[in-house]
């Protein structure tokens, strides 16, 4: 651990359309650097006295009142006609991912494995250290064990909005897929547990949920401004991939999601 002082966060620096000013340290080795990060982080094994430690359940109880209970209501009050489903997808995902990581419902899948998860992850999280081409992570308060992809869907939630409100910052995009990219063969290189032997469609599946439920709340609580697409816009681009998911792994829609700029890499990996 170490105090990197007074940095601009990752989130102030795309908003600004900064990172393609730095020749050294710009867009595509900022997200080269955080893809690797986040895969050395996931790669990590998880002893017995970690996951005890990290296991949170008033945590939980803050992310379902926060993050998962008030989907439907959202949703209803902009008239998509699917929100009780919808809801309820982003519930029962939830409540899953929770028997799935604490073996509630007795022995986890050998091809589930945890990893430790920032759990708030997003742009701001990120410190971004131009002059010395180095990145930090800070905030982590929410650290806990999750299902594999957690991390990256949350993350990545804020860019896909961000890509569709700020369409003047044209090296977006390929953030994202040099990030993707760089995470997938980072993990790759490690042997990541979550890739051993192929990864599932359930834990894709679950990702695709939490990337949708994290695009309706932030598209909720942020004011866009009045030159980006309107609020509706937003909140159904994440509906989307709530749809996308289906109510069980058969249904996942790999085909559509192979499209993605998001998923399309990791549907790679199945």
């Amino acid at each position: 651990m170490e105090d990197l002082g007074v940095l601009p966060t990752l989130d102030n620096t795309i908003l600004q359309n900064k990172l393609q000013y730095n020749a050294h340290f710009g867009s595509q080795e900022v997200a080269t650097a955080l893809g690797r990060g986040l895969g050395v982080l996931h790669a990590l094994q998880v002893d017995q006295d970690t996951k005890d430690a990290l296991r949170n359940p008033n945590s939980d109880d803050v992310v379902f009142e926060l993050a998962v209970k008030g989907v439907e209501d959202k949703l209803a009050s902009l008239g998509v006609g699917d929100s009780a489903v919808l809801g309820n997808r982003v519930a029962t995902a939830f409540e899953d991912s929770k028997q799935l990581i604490y073996e509630q419902e007795g022995p986890r899948p050998a091809n589930v494995p945890v990893v430790l998860s920032m759990g708030d992850f997003w742009p701001a999280s990120v410190l971004v250290d131009g002059e010395n081409h180095r990145l930090g992570l800070i905030d982590w308060e929410f650290a806990h064990l999750s299902l594999p992809l957690s991390d990256i869907a949350q993350f990545s939630a804020y860019l896909n909005l961000y890509s569709l409100v700020y369409t003047s910052i044209d090296w977006l995009s390929g953030f994202i897929l040099t990030f993707m990219n760089s995470y997938i063969s980072h993990s790759r290189q490690l042997e990541a547990a979550w890739l051993s032997p192929t990864l599932s469609h359930s834990l894709l599946r679950h990702a695709v949920i939490l990337h949708g439920r994290e695009m309706v709340n932030i598209a909720m609580e942020r004011d866009w401004g009045t030159d980006s697409p309107s609020r509706s816009e937003l909140v159904n681009a994440g509906c989307r991939y709530l749809r996308l998911a289906g109510d069980n792994d058969g249904e996942l829609q790999v085909d559509e999601l192979s499209k993605d700029t998001i998923f399309g890499p990791l549907c790679t990996c199945l």
